[in-house]
């Protein structure tokens, strides 16, 4: 025996090194509490605005397995760029959906109570809307399979939240339903500058790409056991397969992503168009129904000085008569005045 093995048998109260460290030192001390599985990591900024639109994207796919689960993630996250929102892997938003399931279905009488929430009304809604029974038996397989791993609300959860992961615009209860294009444009341009200067590591394919500009804080992760496994030709092909499908994945990704910001981005350039030229022809009409009044206006005082001239020209001309017959008369008296009056 090592004289450190002996040094710790008799000082009481201390442990090899291969002992349990959780274990008590004496009787008088209580063992560390074991900590128990809570919500999801970041489960904390899951807005009603994240749910609604995770929601949609699950009743568009319809998701059965882990790759459609998969596309779920991709469509949700083009969205939650757009909307300056962290992005949510397939596990995440099936753990999400499945849990939300177990309370709508977890009764015996298979019906929901009052006072059951909205978010699980609303996944048992759409549940009941699939017509496939089979994609019906998937989830419910995929998530009774599964029963440690839970999303829902847990006292010690708070302490699983990740630092900096709300990249909300102001409150985030006020999330909107319908998101507006104009505001998630505004969005994009705001933190343009911020997306250029980002510089992500090149060979971490899981890091989603968010969009922020304030700093955030990264957790350590420990280290697994497949870090410690040596390279030999054939783990190195086989990672090397590996990265190349994931970076096939995250070109391909990149590429809808980038697709989808420029459609939002022209749509909202043609909304801003189509919204000037209507400004544009209500100015115009109003300016010609102005000209219209204006034009009635000047015809009806042409109609009043036409019918004034008409007028006079009608008395001149009876003036003309007048004098006409004025100068008769002069003519007559004249001549009778000489043919009296004779030289």
């Amino acid at each position: 025996m090592s004289a450190k093995r002996r040094a710790e048998q008799e000082i009481p109260g201390t442990s090899s090194f291969t002992g349990d460290a959780a274990s008590p030192s004496s009787p008088n001390e209580t063992p560390a509490r074991k900590k128990r599985g809570g919500r999801l990591p970041g489960a904390q900024s899951f807005t009603r605005g994240d749910k609604m639109r995770a929601f949609a994207v699950i009743r568009k796919i319809r998701p059965s397995d882990t790759n459609a689960w998969r596309m779920v993630a991709v469509e949700y996250n083009k969205d939650a760029l757009v909307m300056n929102r962290r992005a949510r892997d397939g596990e995440f938003l099936r753990k999400f959906f499945t849990d939300l399931l177990v309370d709508g279905y977890g009764k015996s009488s298979g019906e929901l109570a009052d006072d059951a929430k909205w978010d699980v009304k609303y996944a048992k809604e759409i549940m009941d809307g699939n017509d496939d029974n089979q994609l019906r038996l998937q989830l419910t397989a995929s998530f009774l399979s599964d029963p440690n791993a839970s999303y829902q609300e847990d006292e010690e959860a708070g302490e699983e939240d990740d630092t900096g992961d709300d990249m909300q615009v102001g409150d985030a209860e006020n999330v909107v339903e319908g998101d507006d294009v104009a505001l998630a444009a505004a969005q994009l341009s705001q933190n343009f500058t911020a997306a250029m200067l980002a510089t992500p590591d090149p060979m971490d394919f899981q890091q989603p790409l968010i969009l922020s500009t304030k700093p955030s804080l990264q957790k350590i992760k420990p280290k697994t056991p497949s870090d410690n496994i040596p390279f030999t030709p054939q783990s190195l092909s086989v990672n090397g397969a590996s990265e190349m499908m994931s970076r096939q994945v995250d070109v391909a990704v990149d590429r809808d992503r980038d697709t989808h910001i420029l459609g939002r981005l022209v749509a909202s350039v043609e909304k801003e168009m189509q919204n000037n030229g209507r400004v544009a022809m209500s100015l115009l009409e109003s300016q010609l129904a102005r000209a219209d009044a204006r034009l009635d206006k000047l015809e009806g005082r042409n109609e009043k000085l036409e019918y004034k001239n008409e007028r006079l020209e009608k008395e001149n001309s009876q003036l003309k008569d007048e004098i006409r017959e004025l100068r008769s008369k002069i003519a007559i008296l004249e001549a009778q005045h000489t043919n009296g009056n004779p030289s």
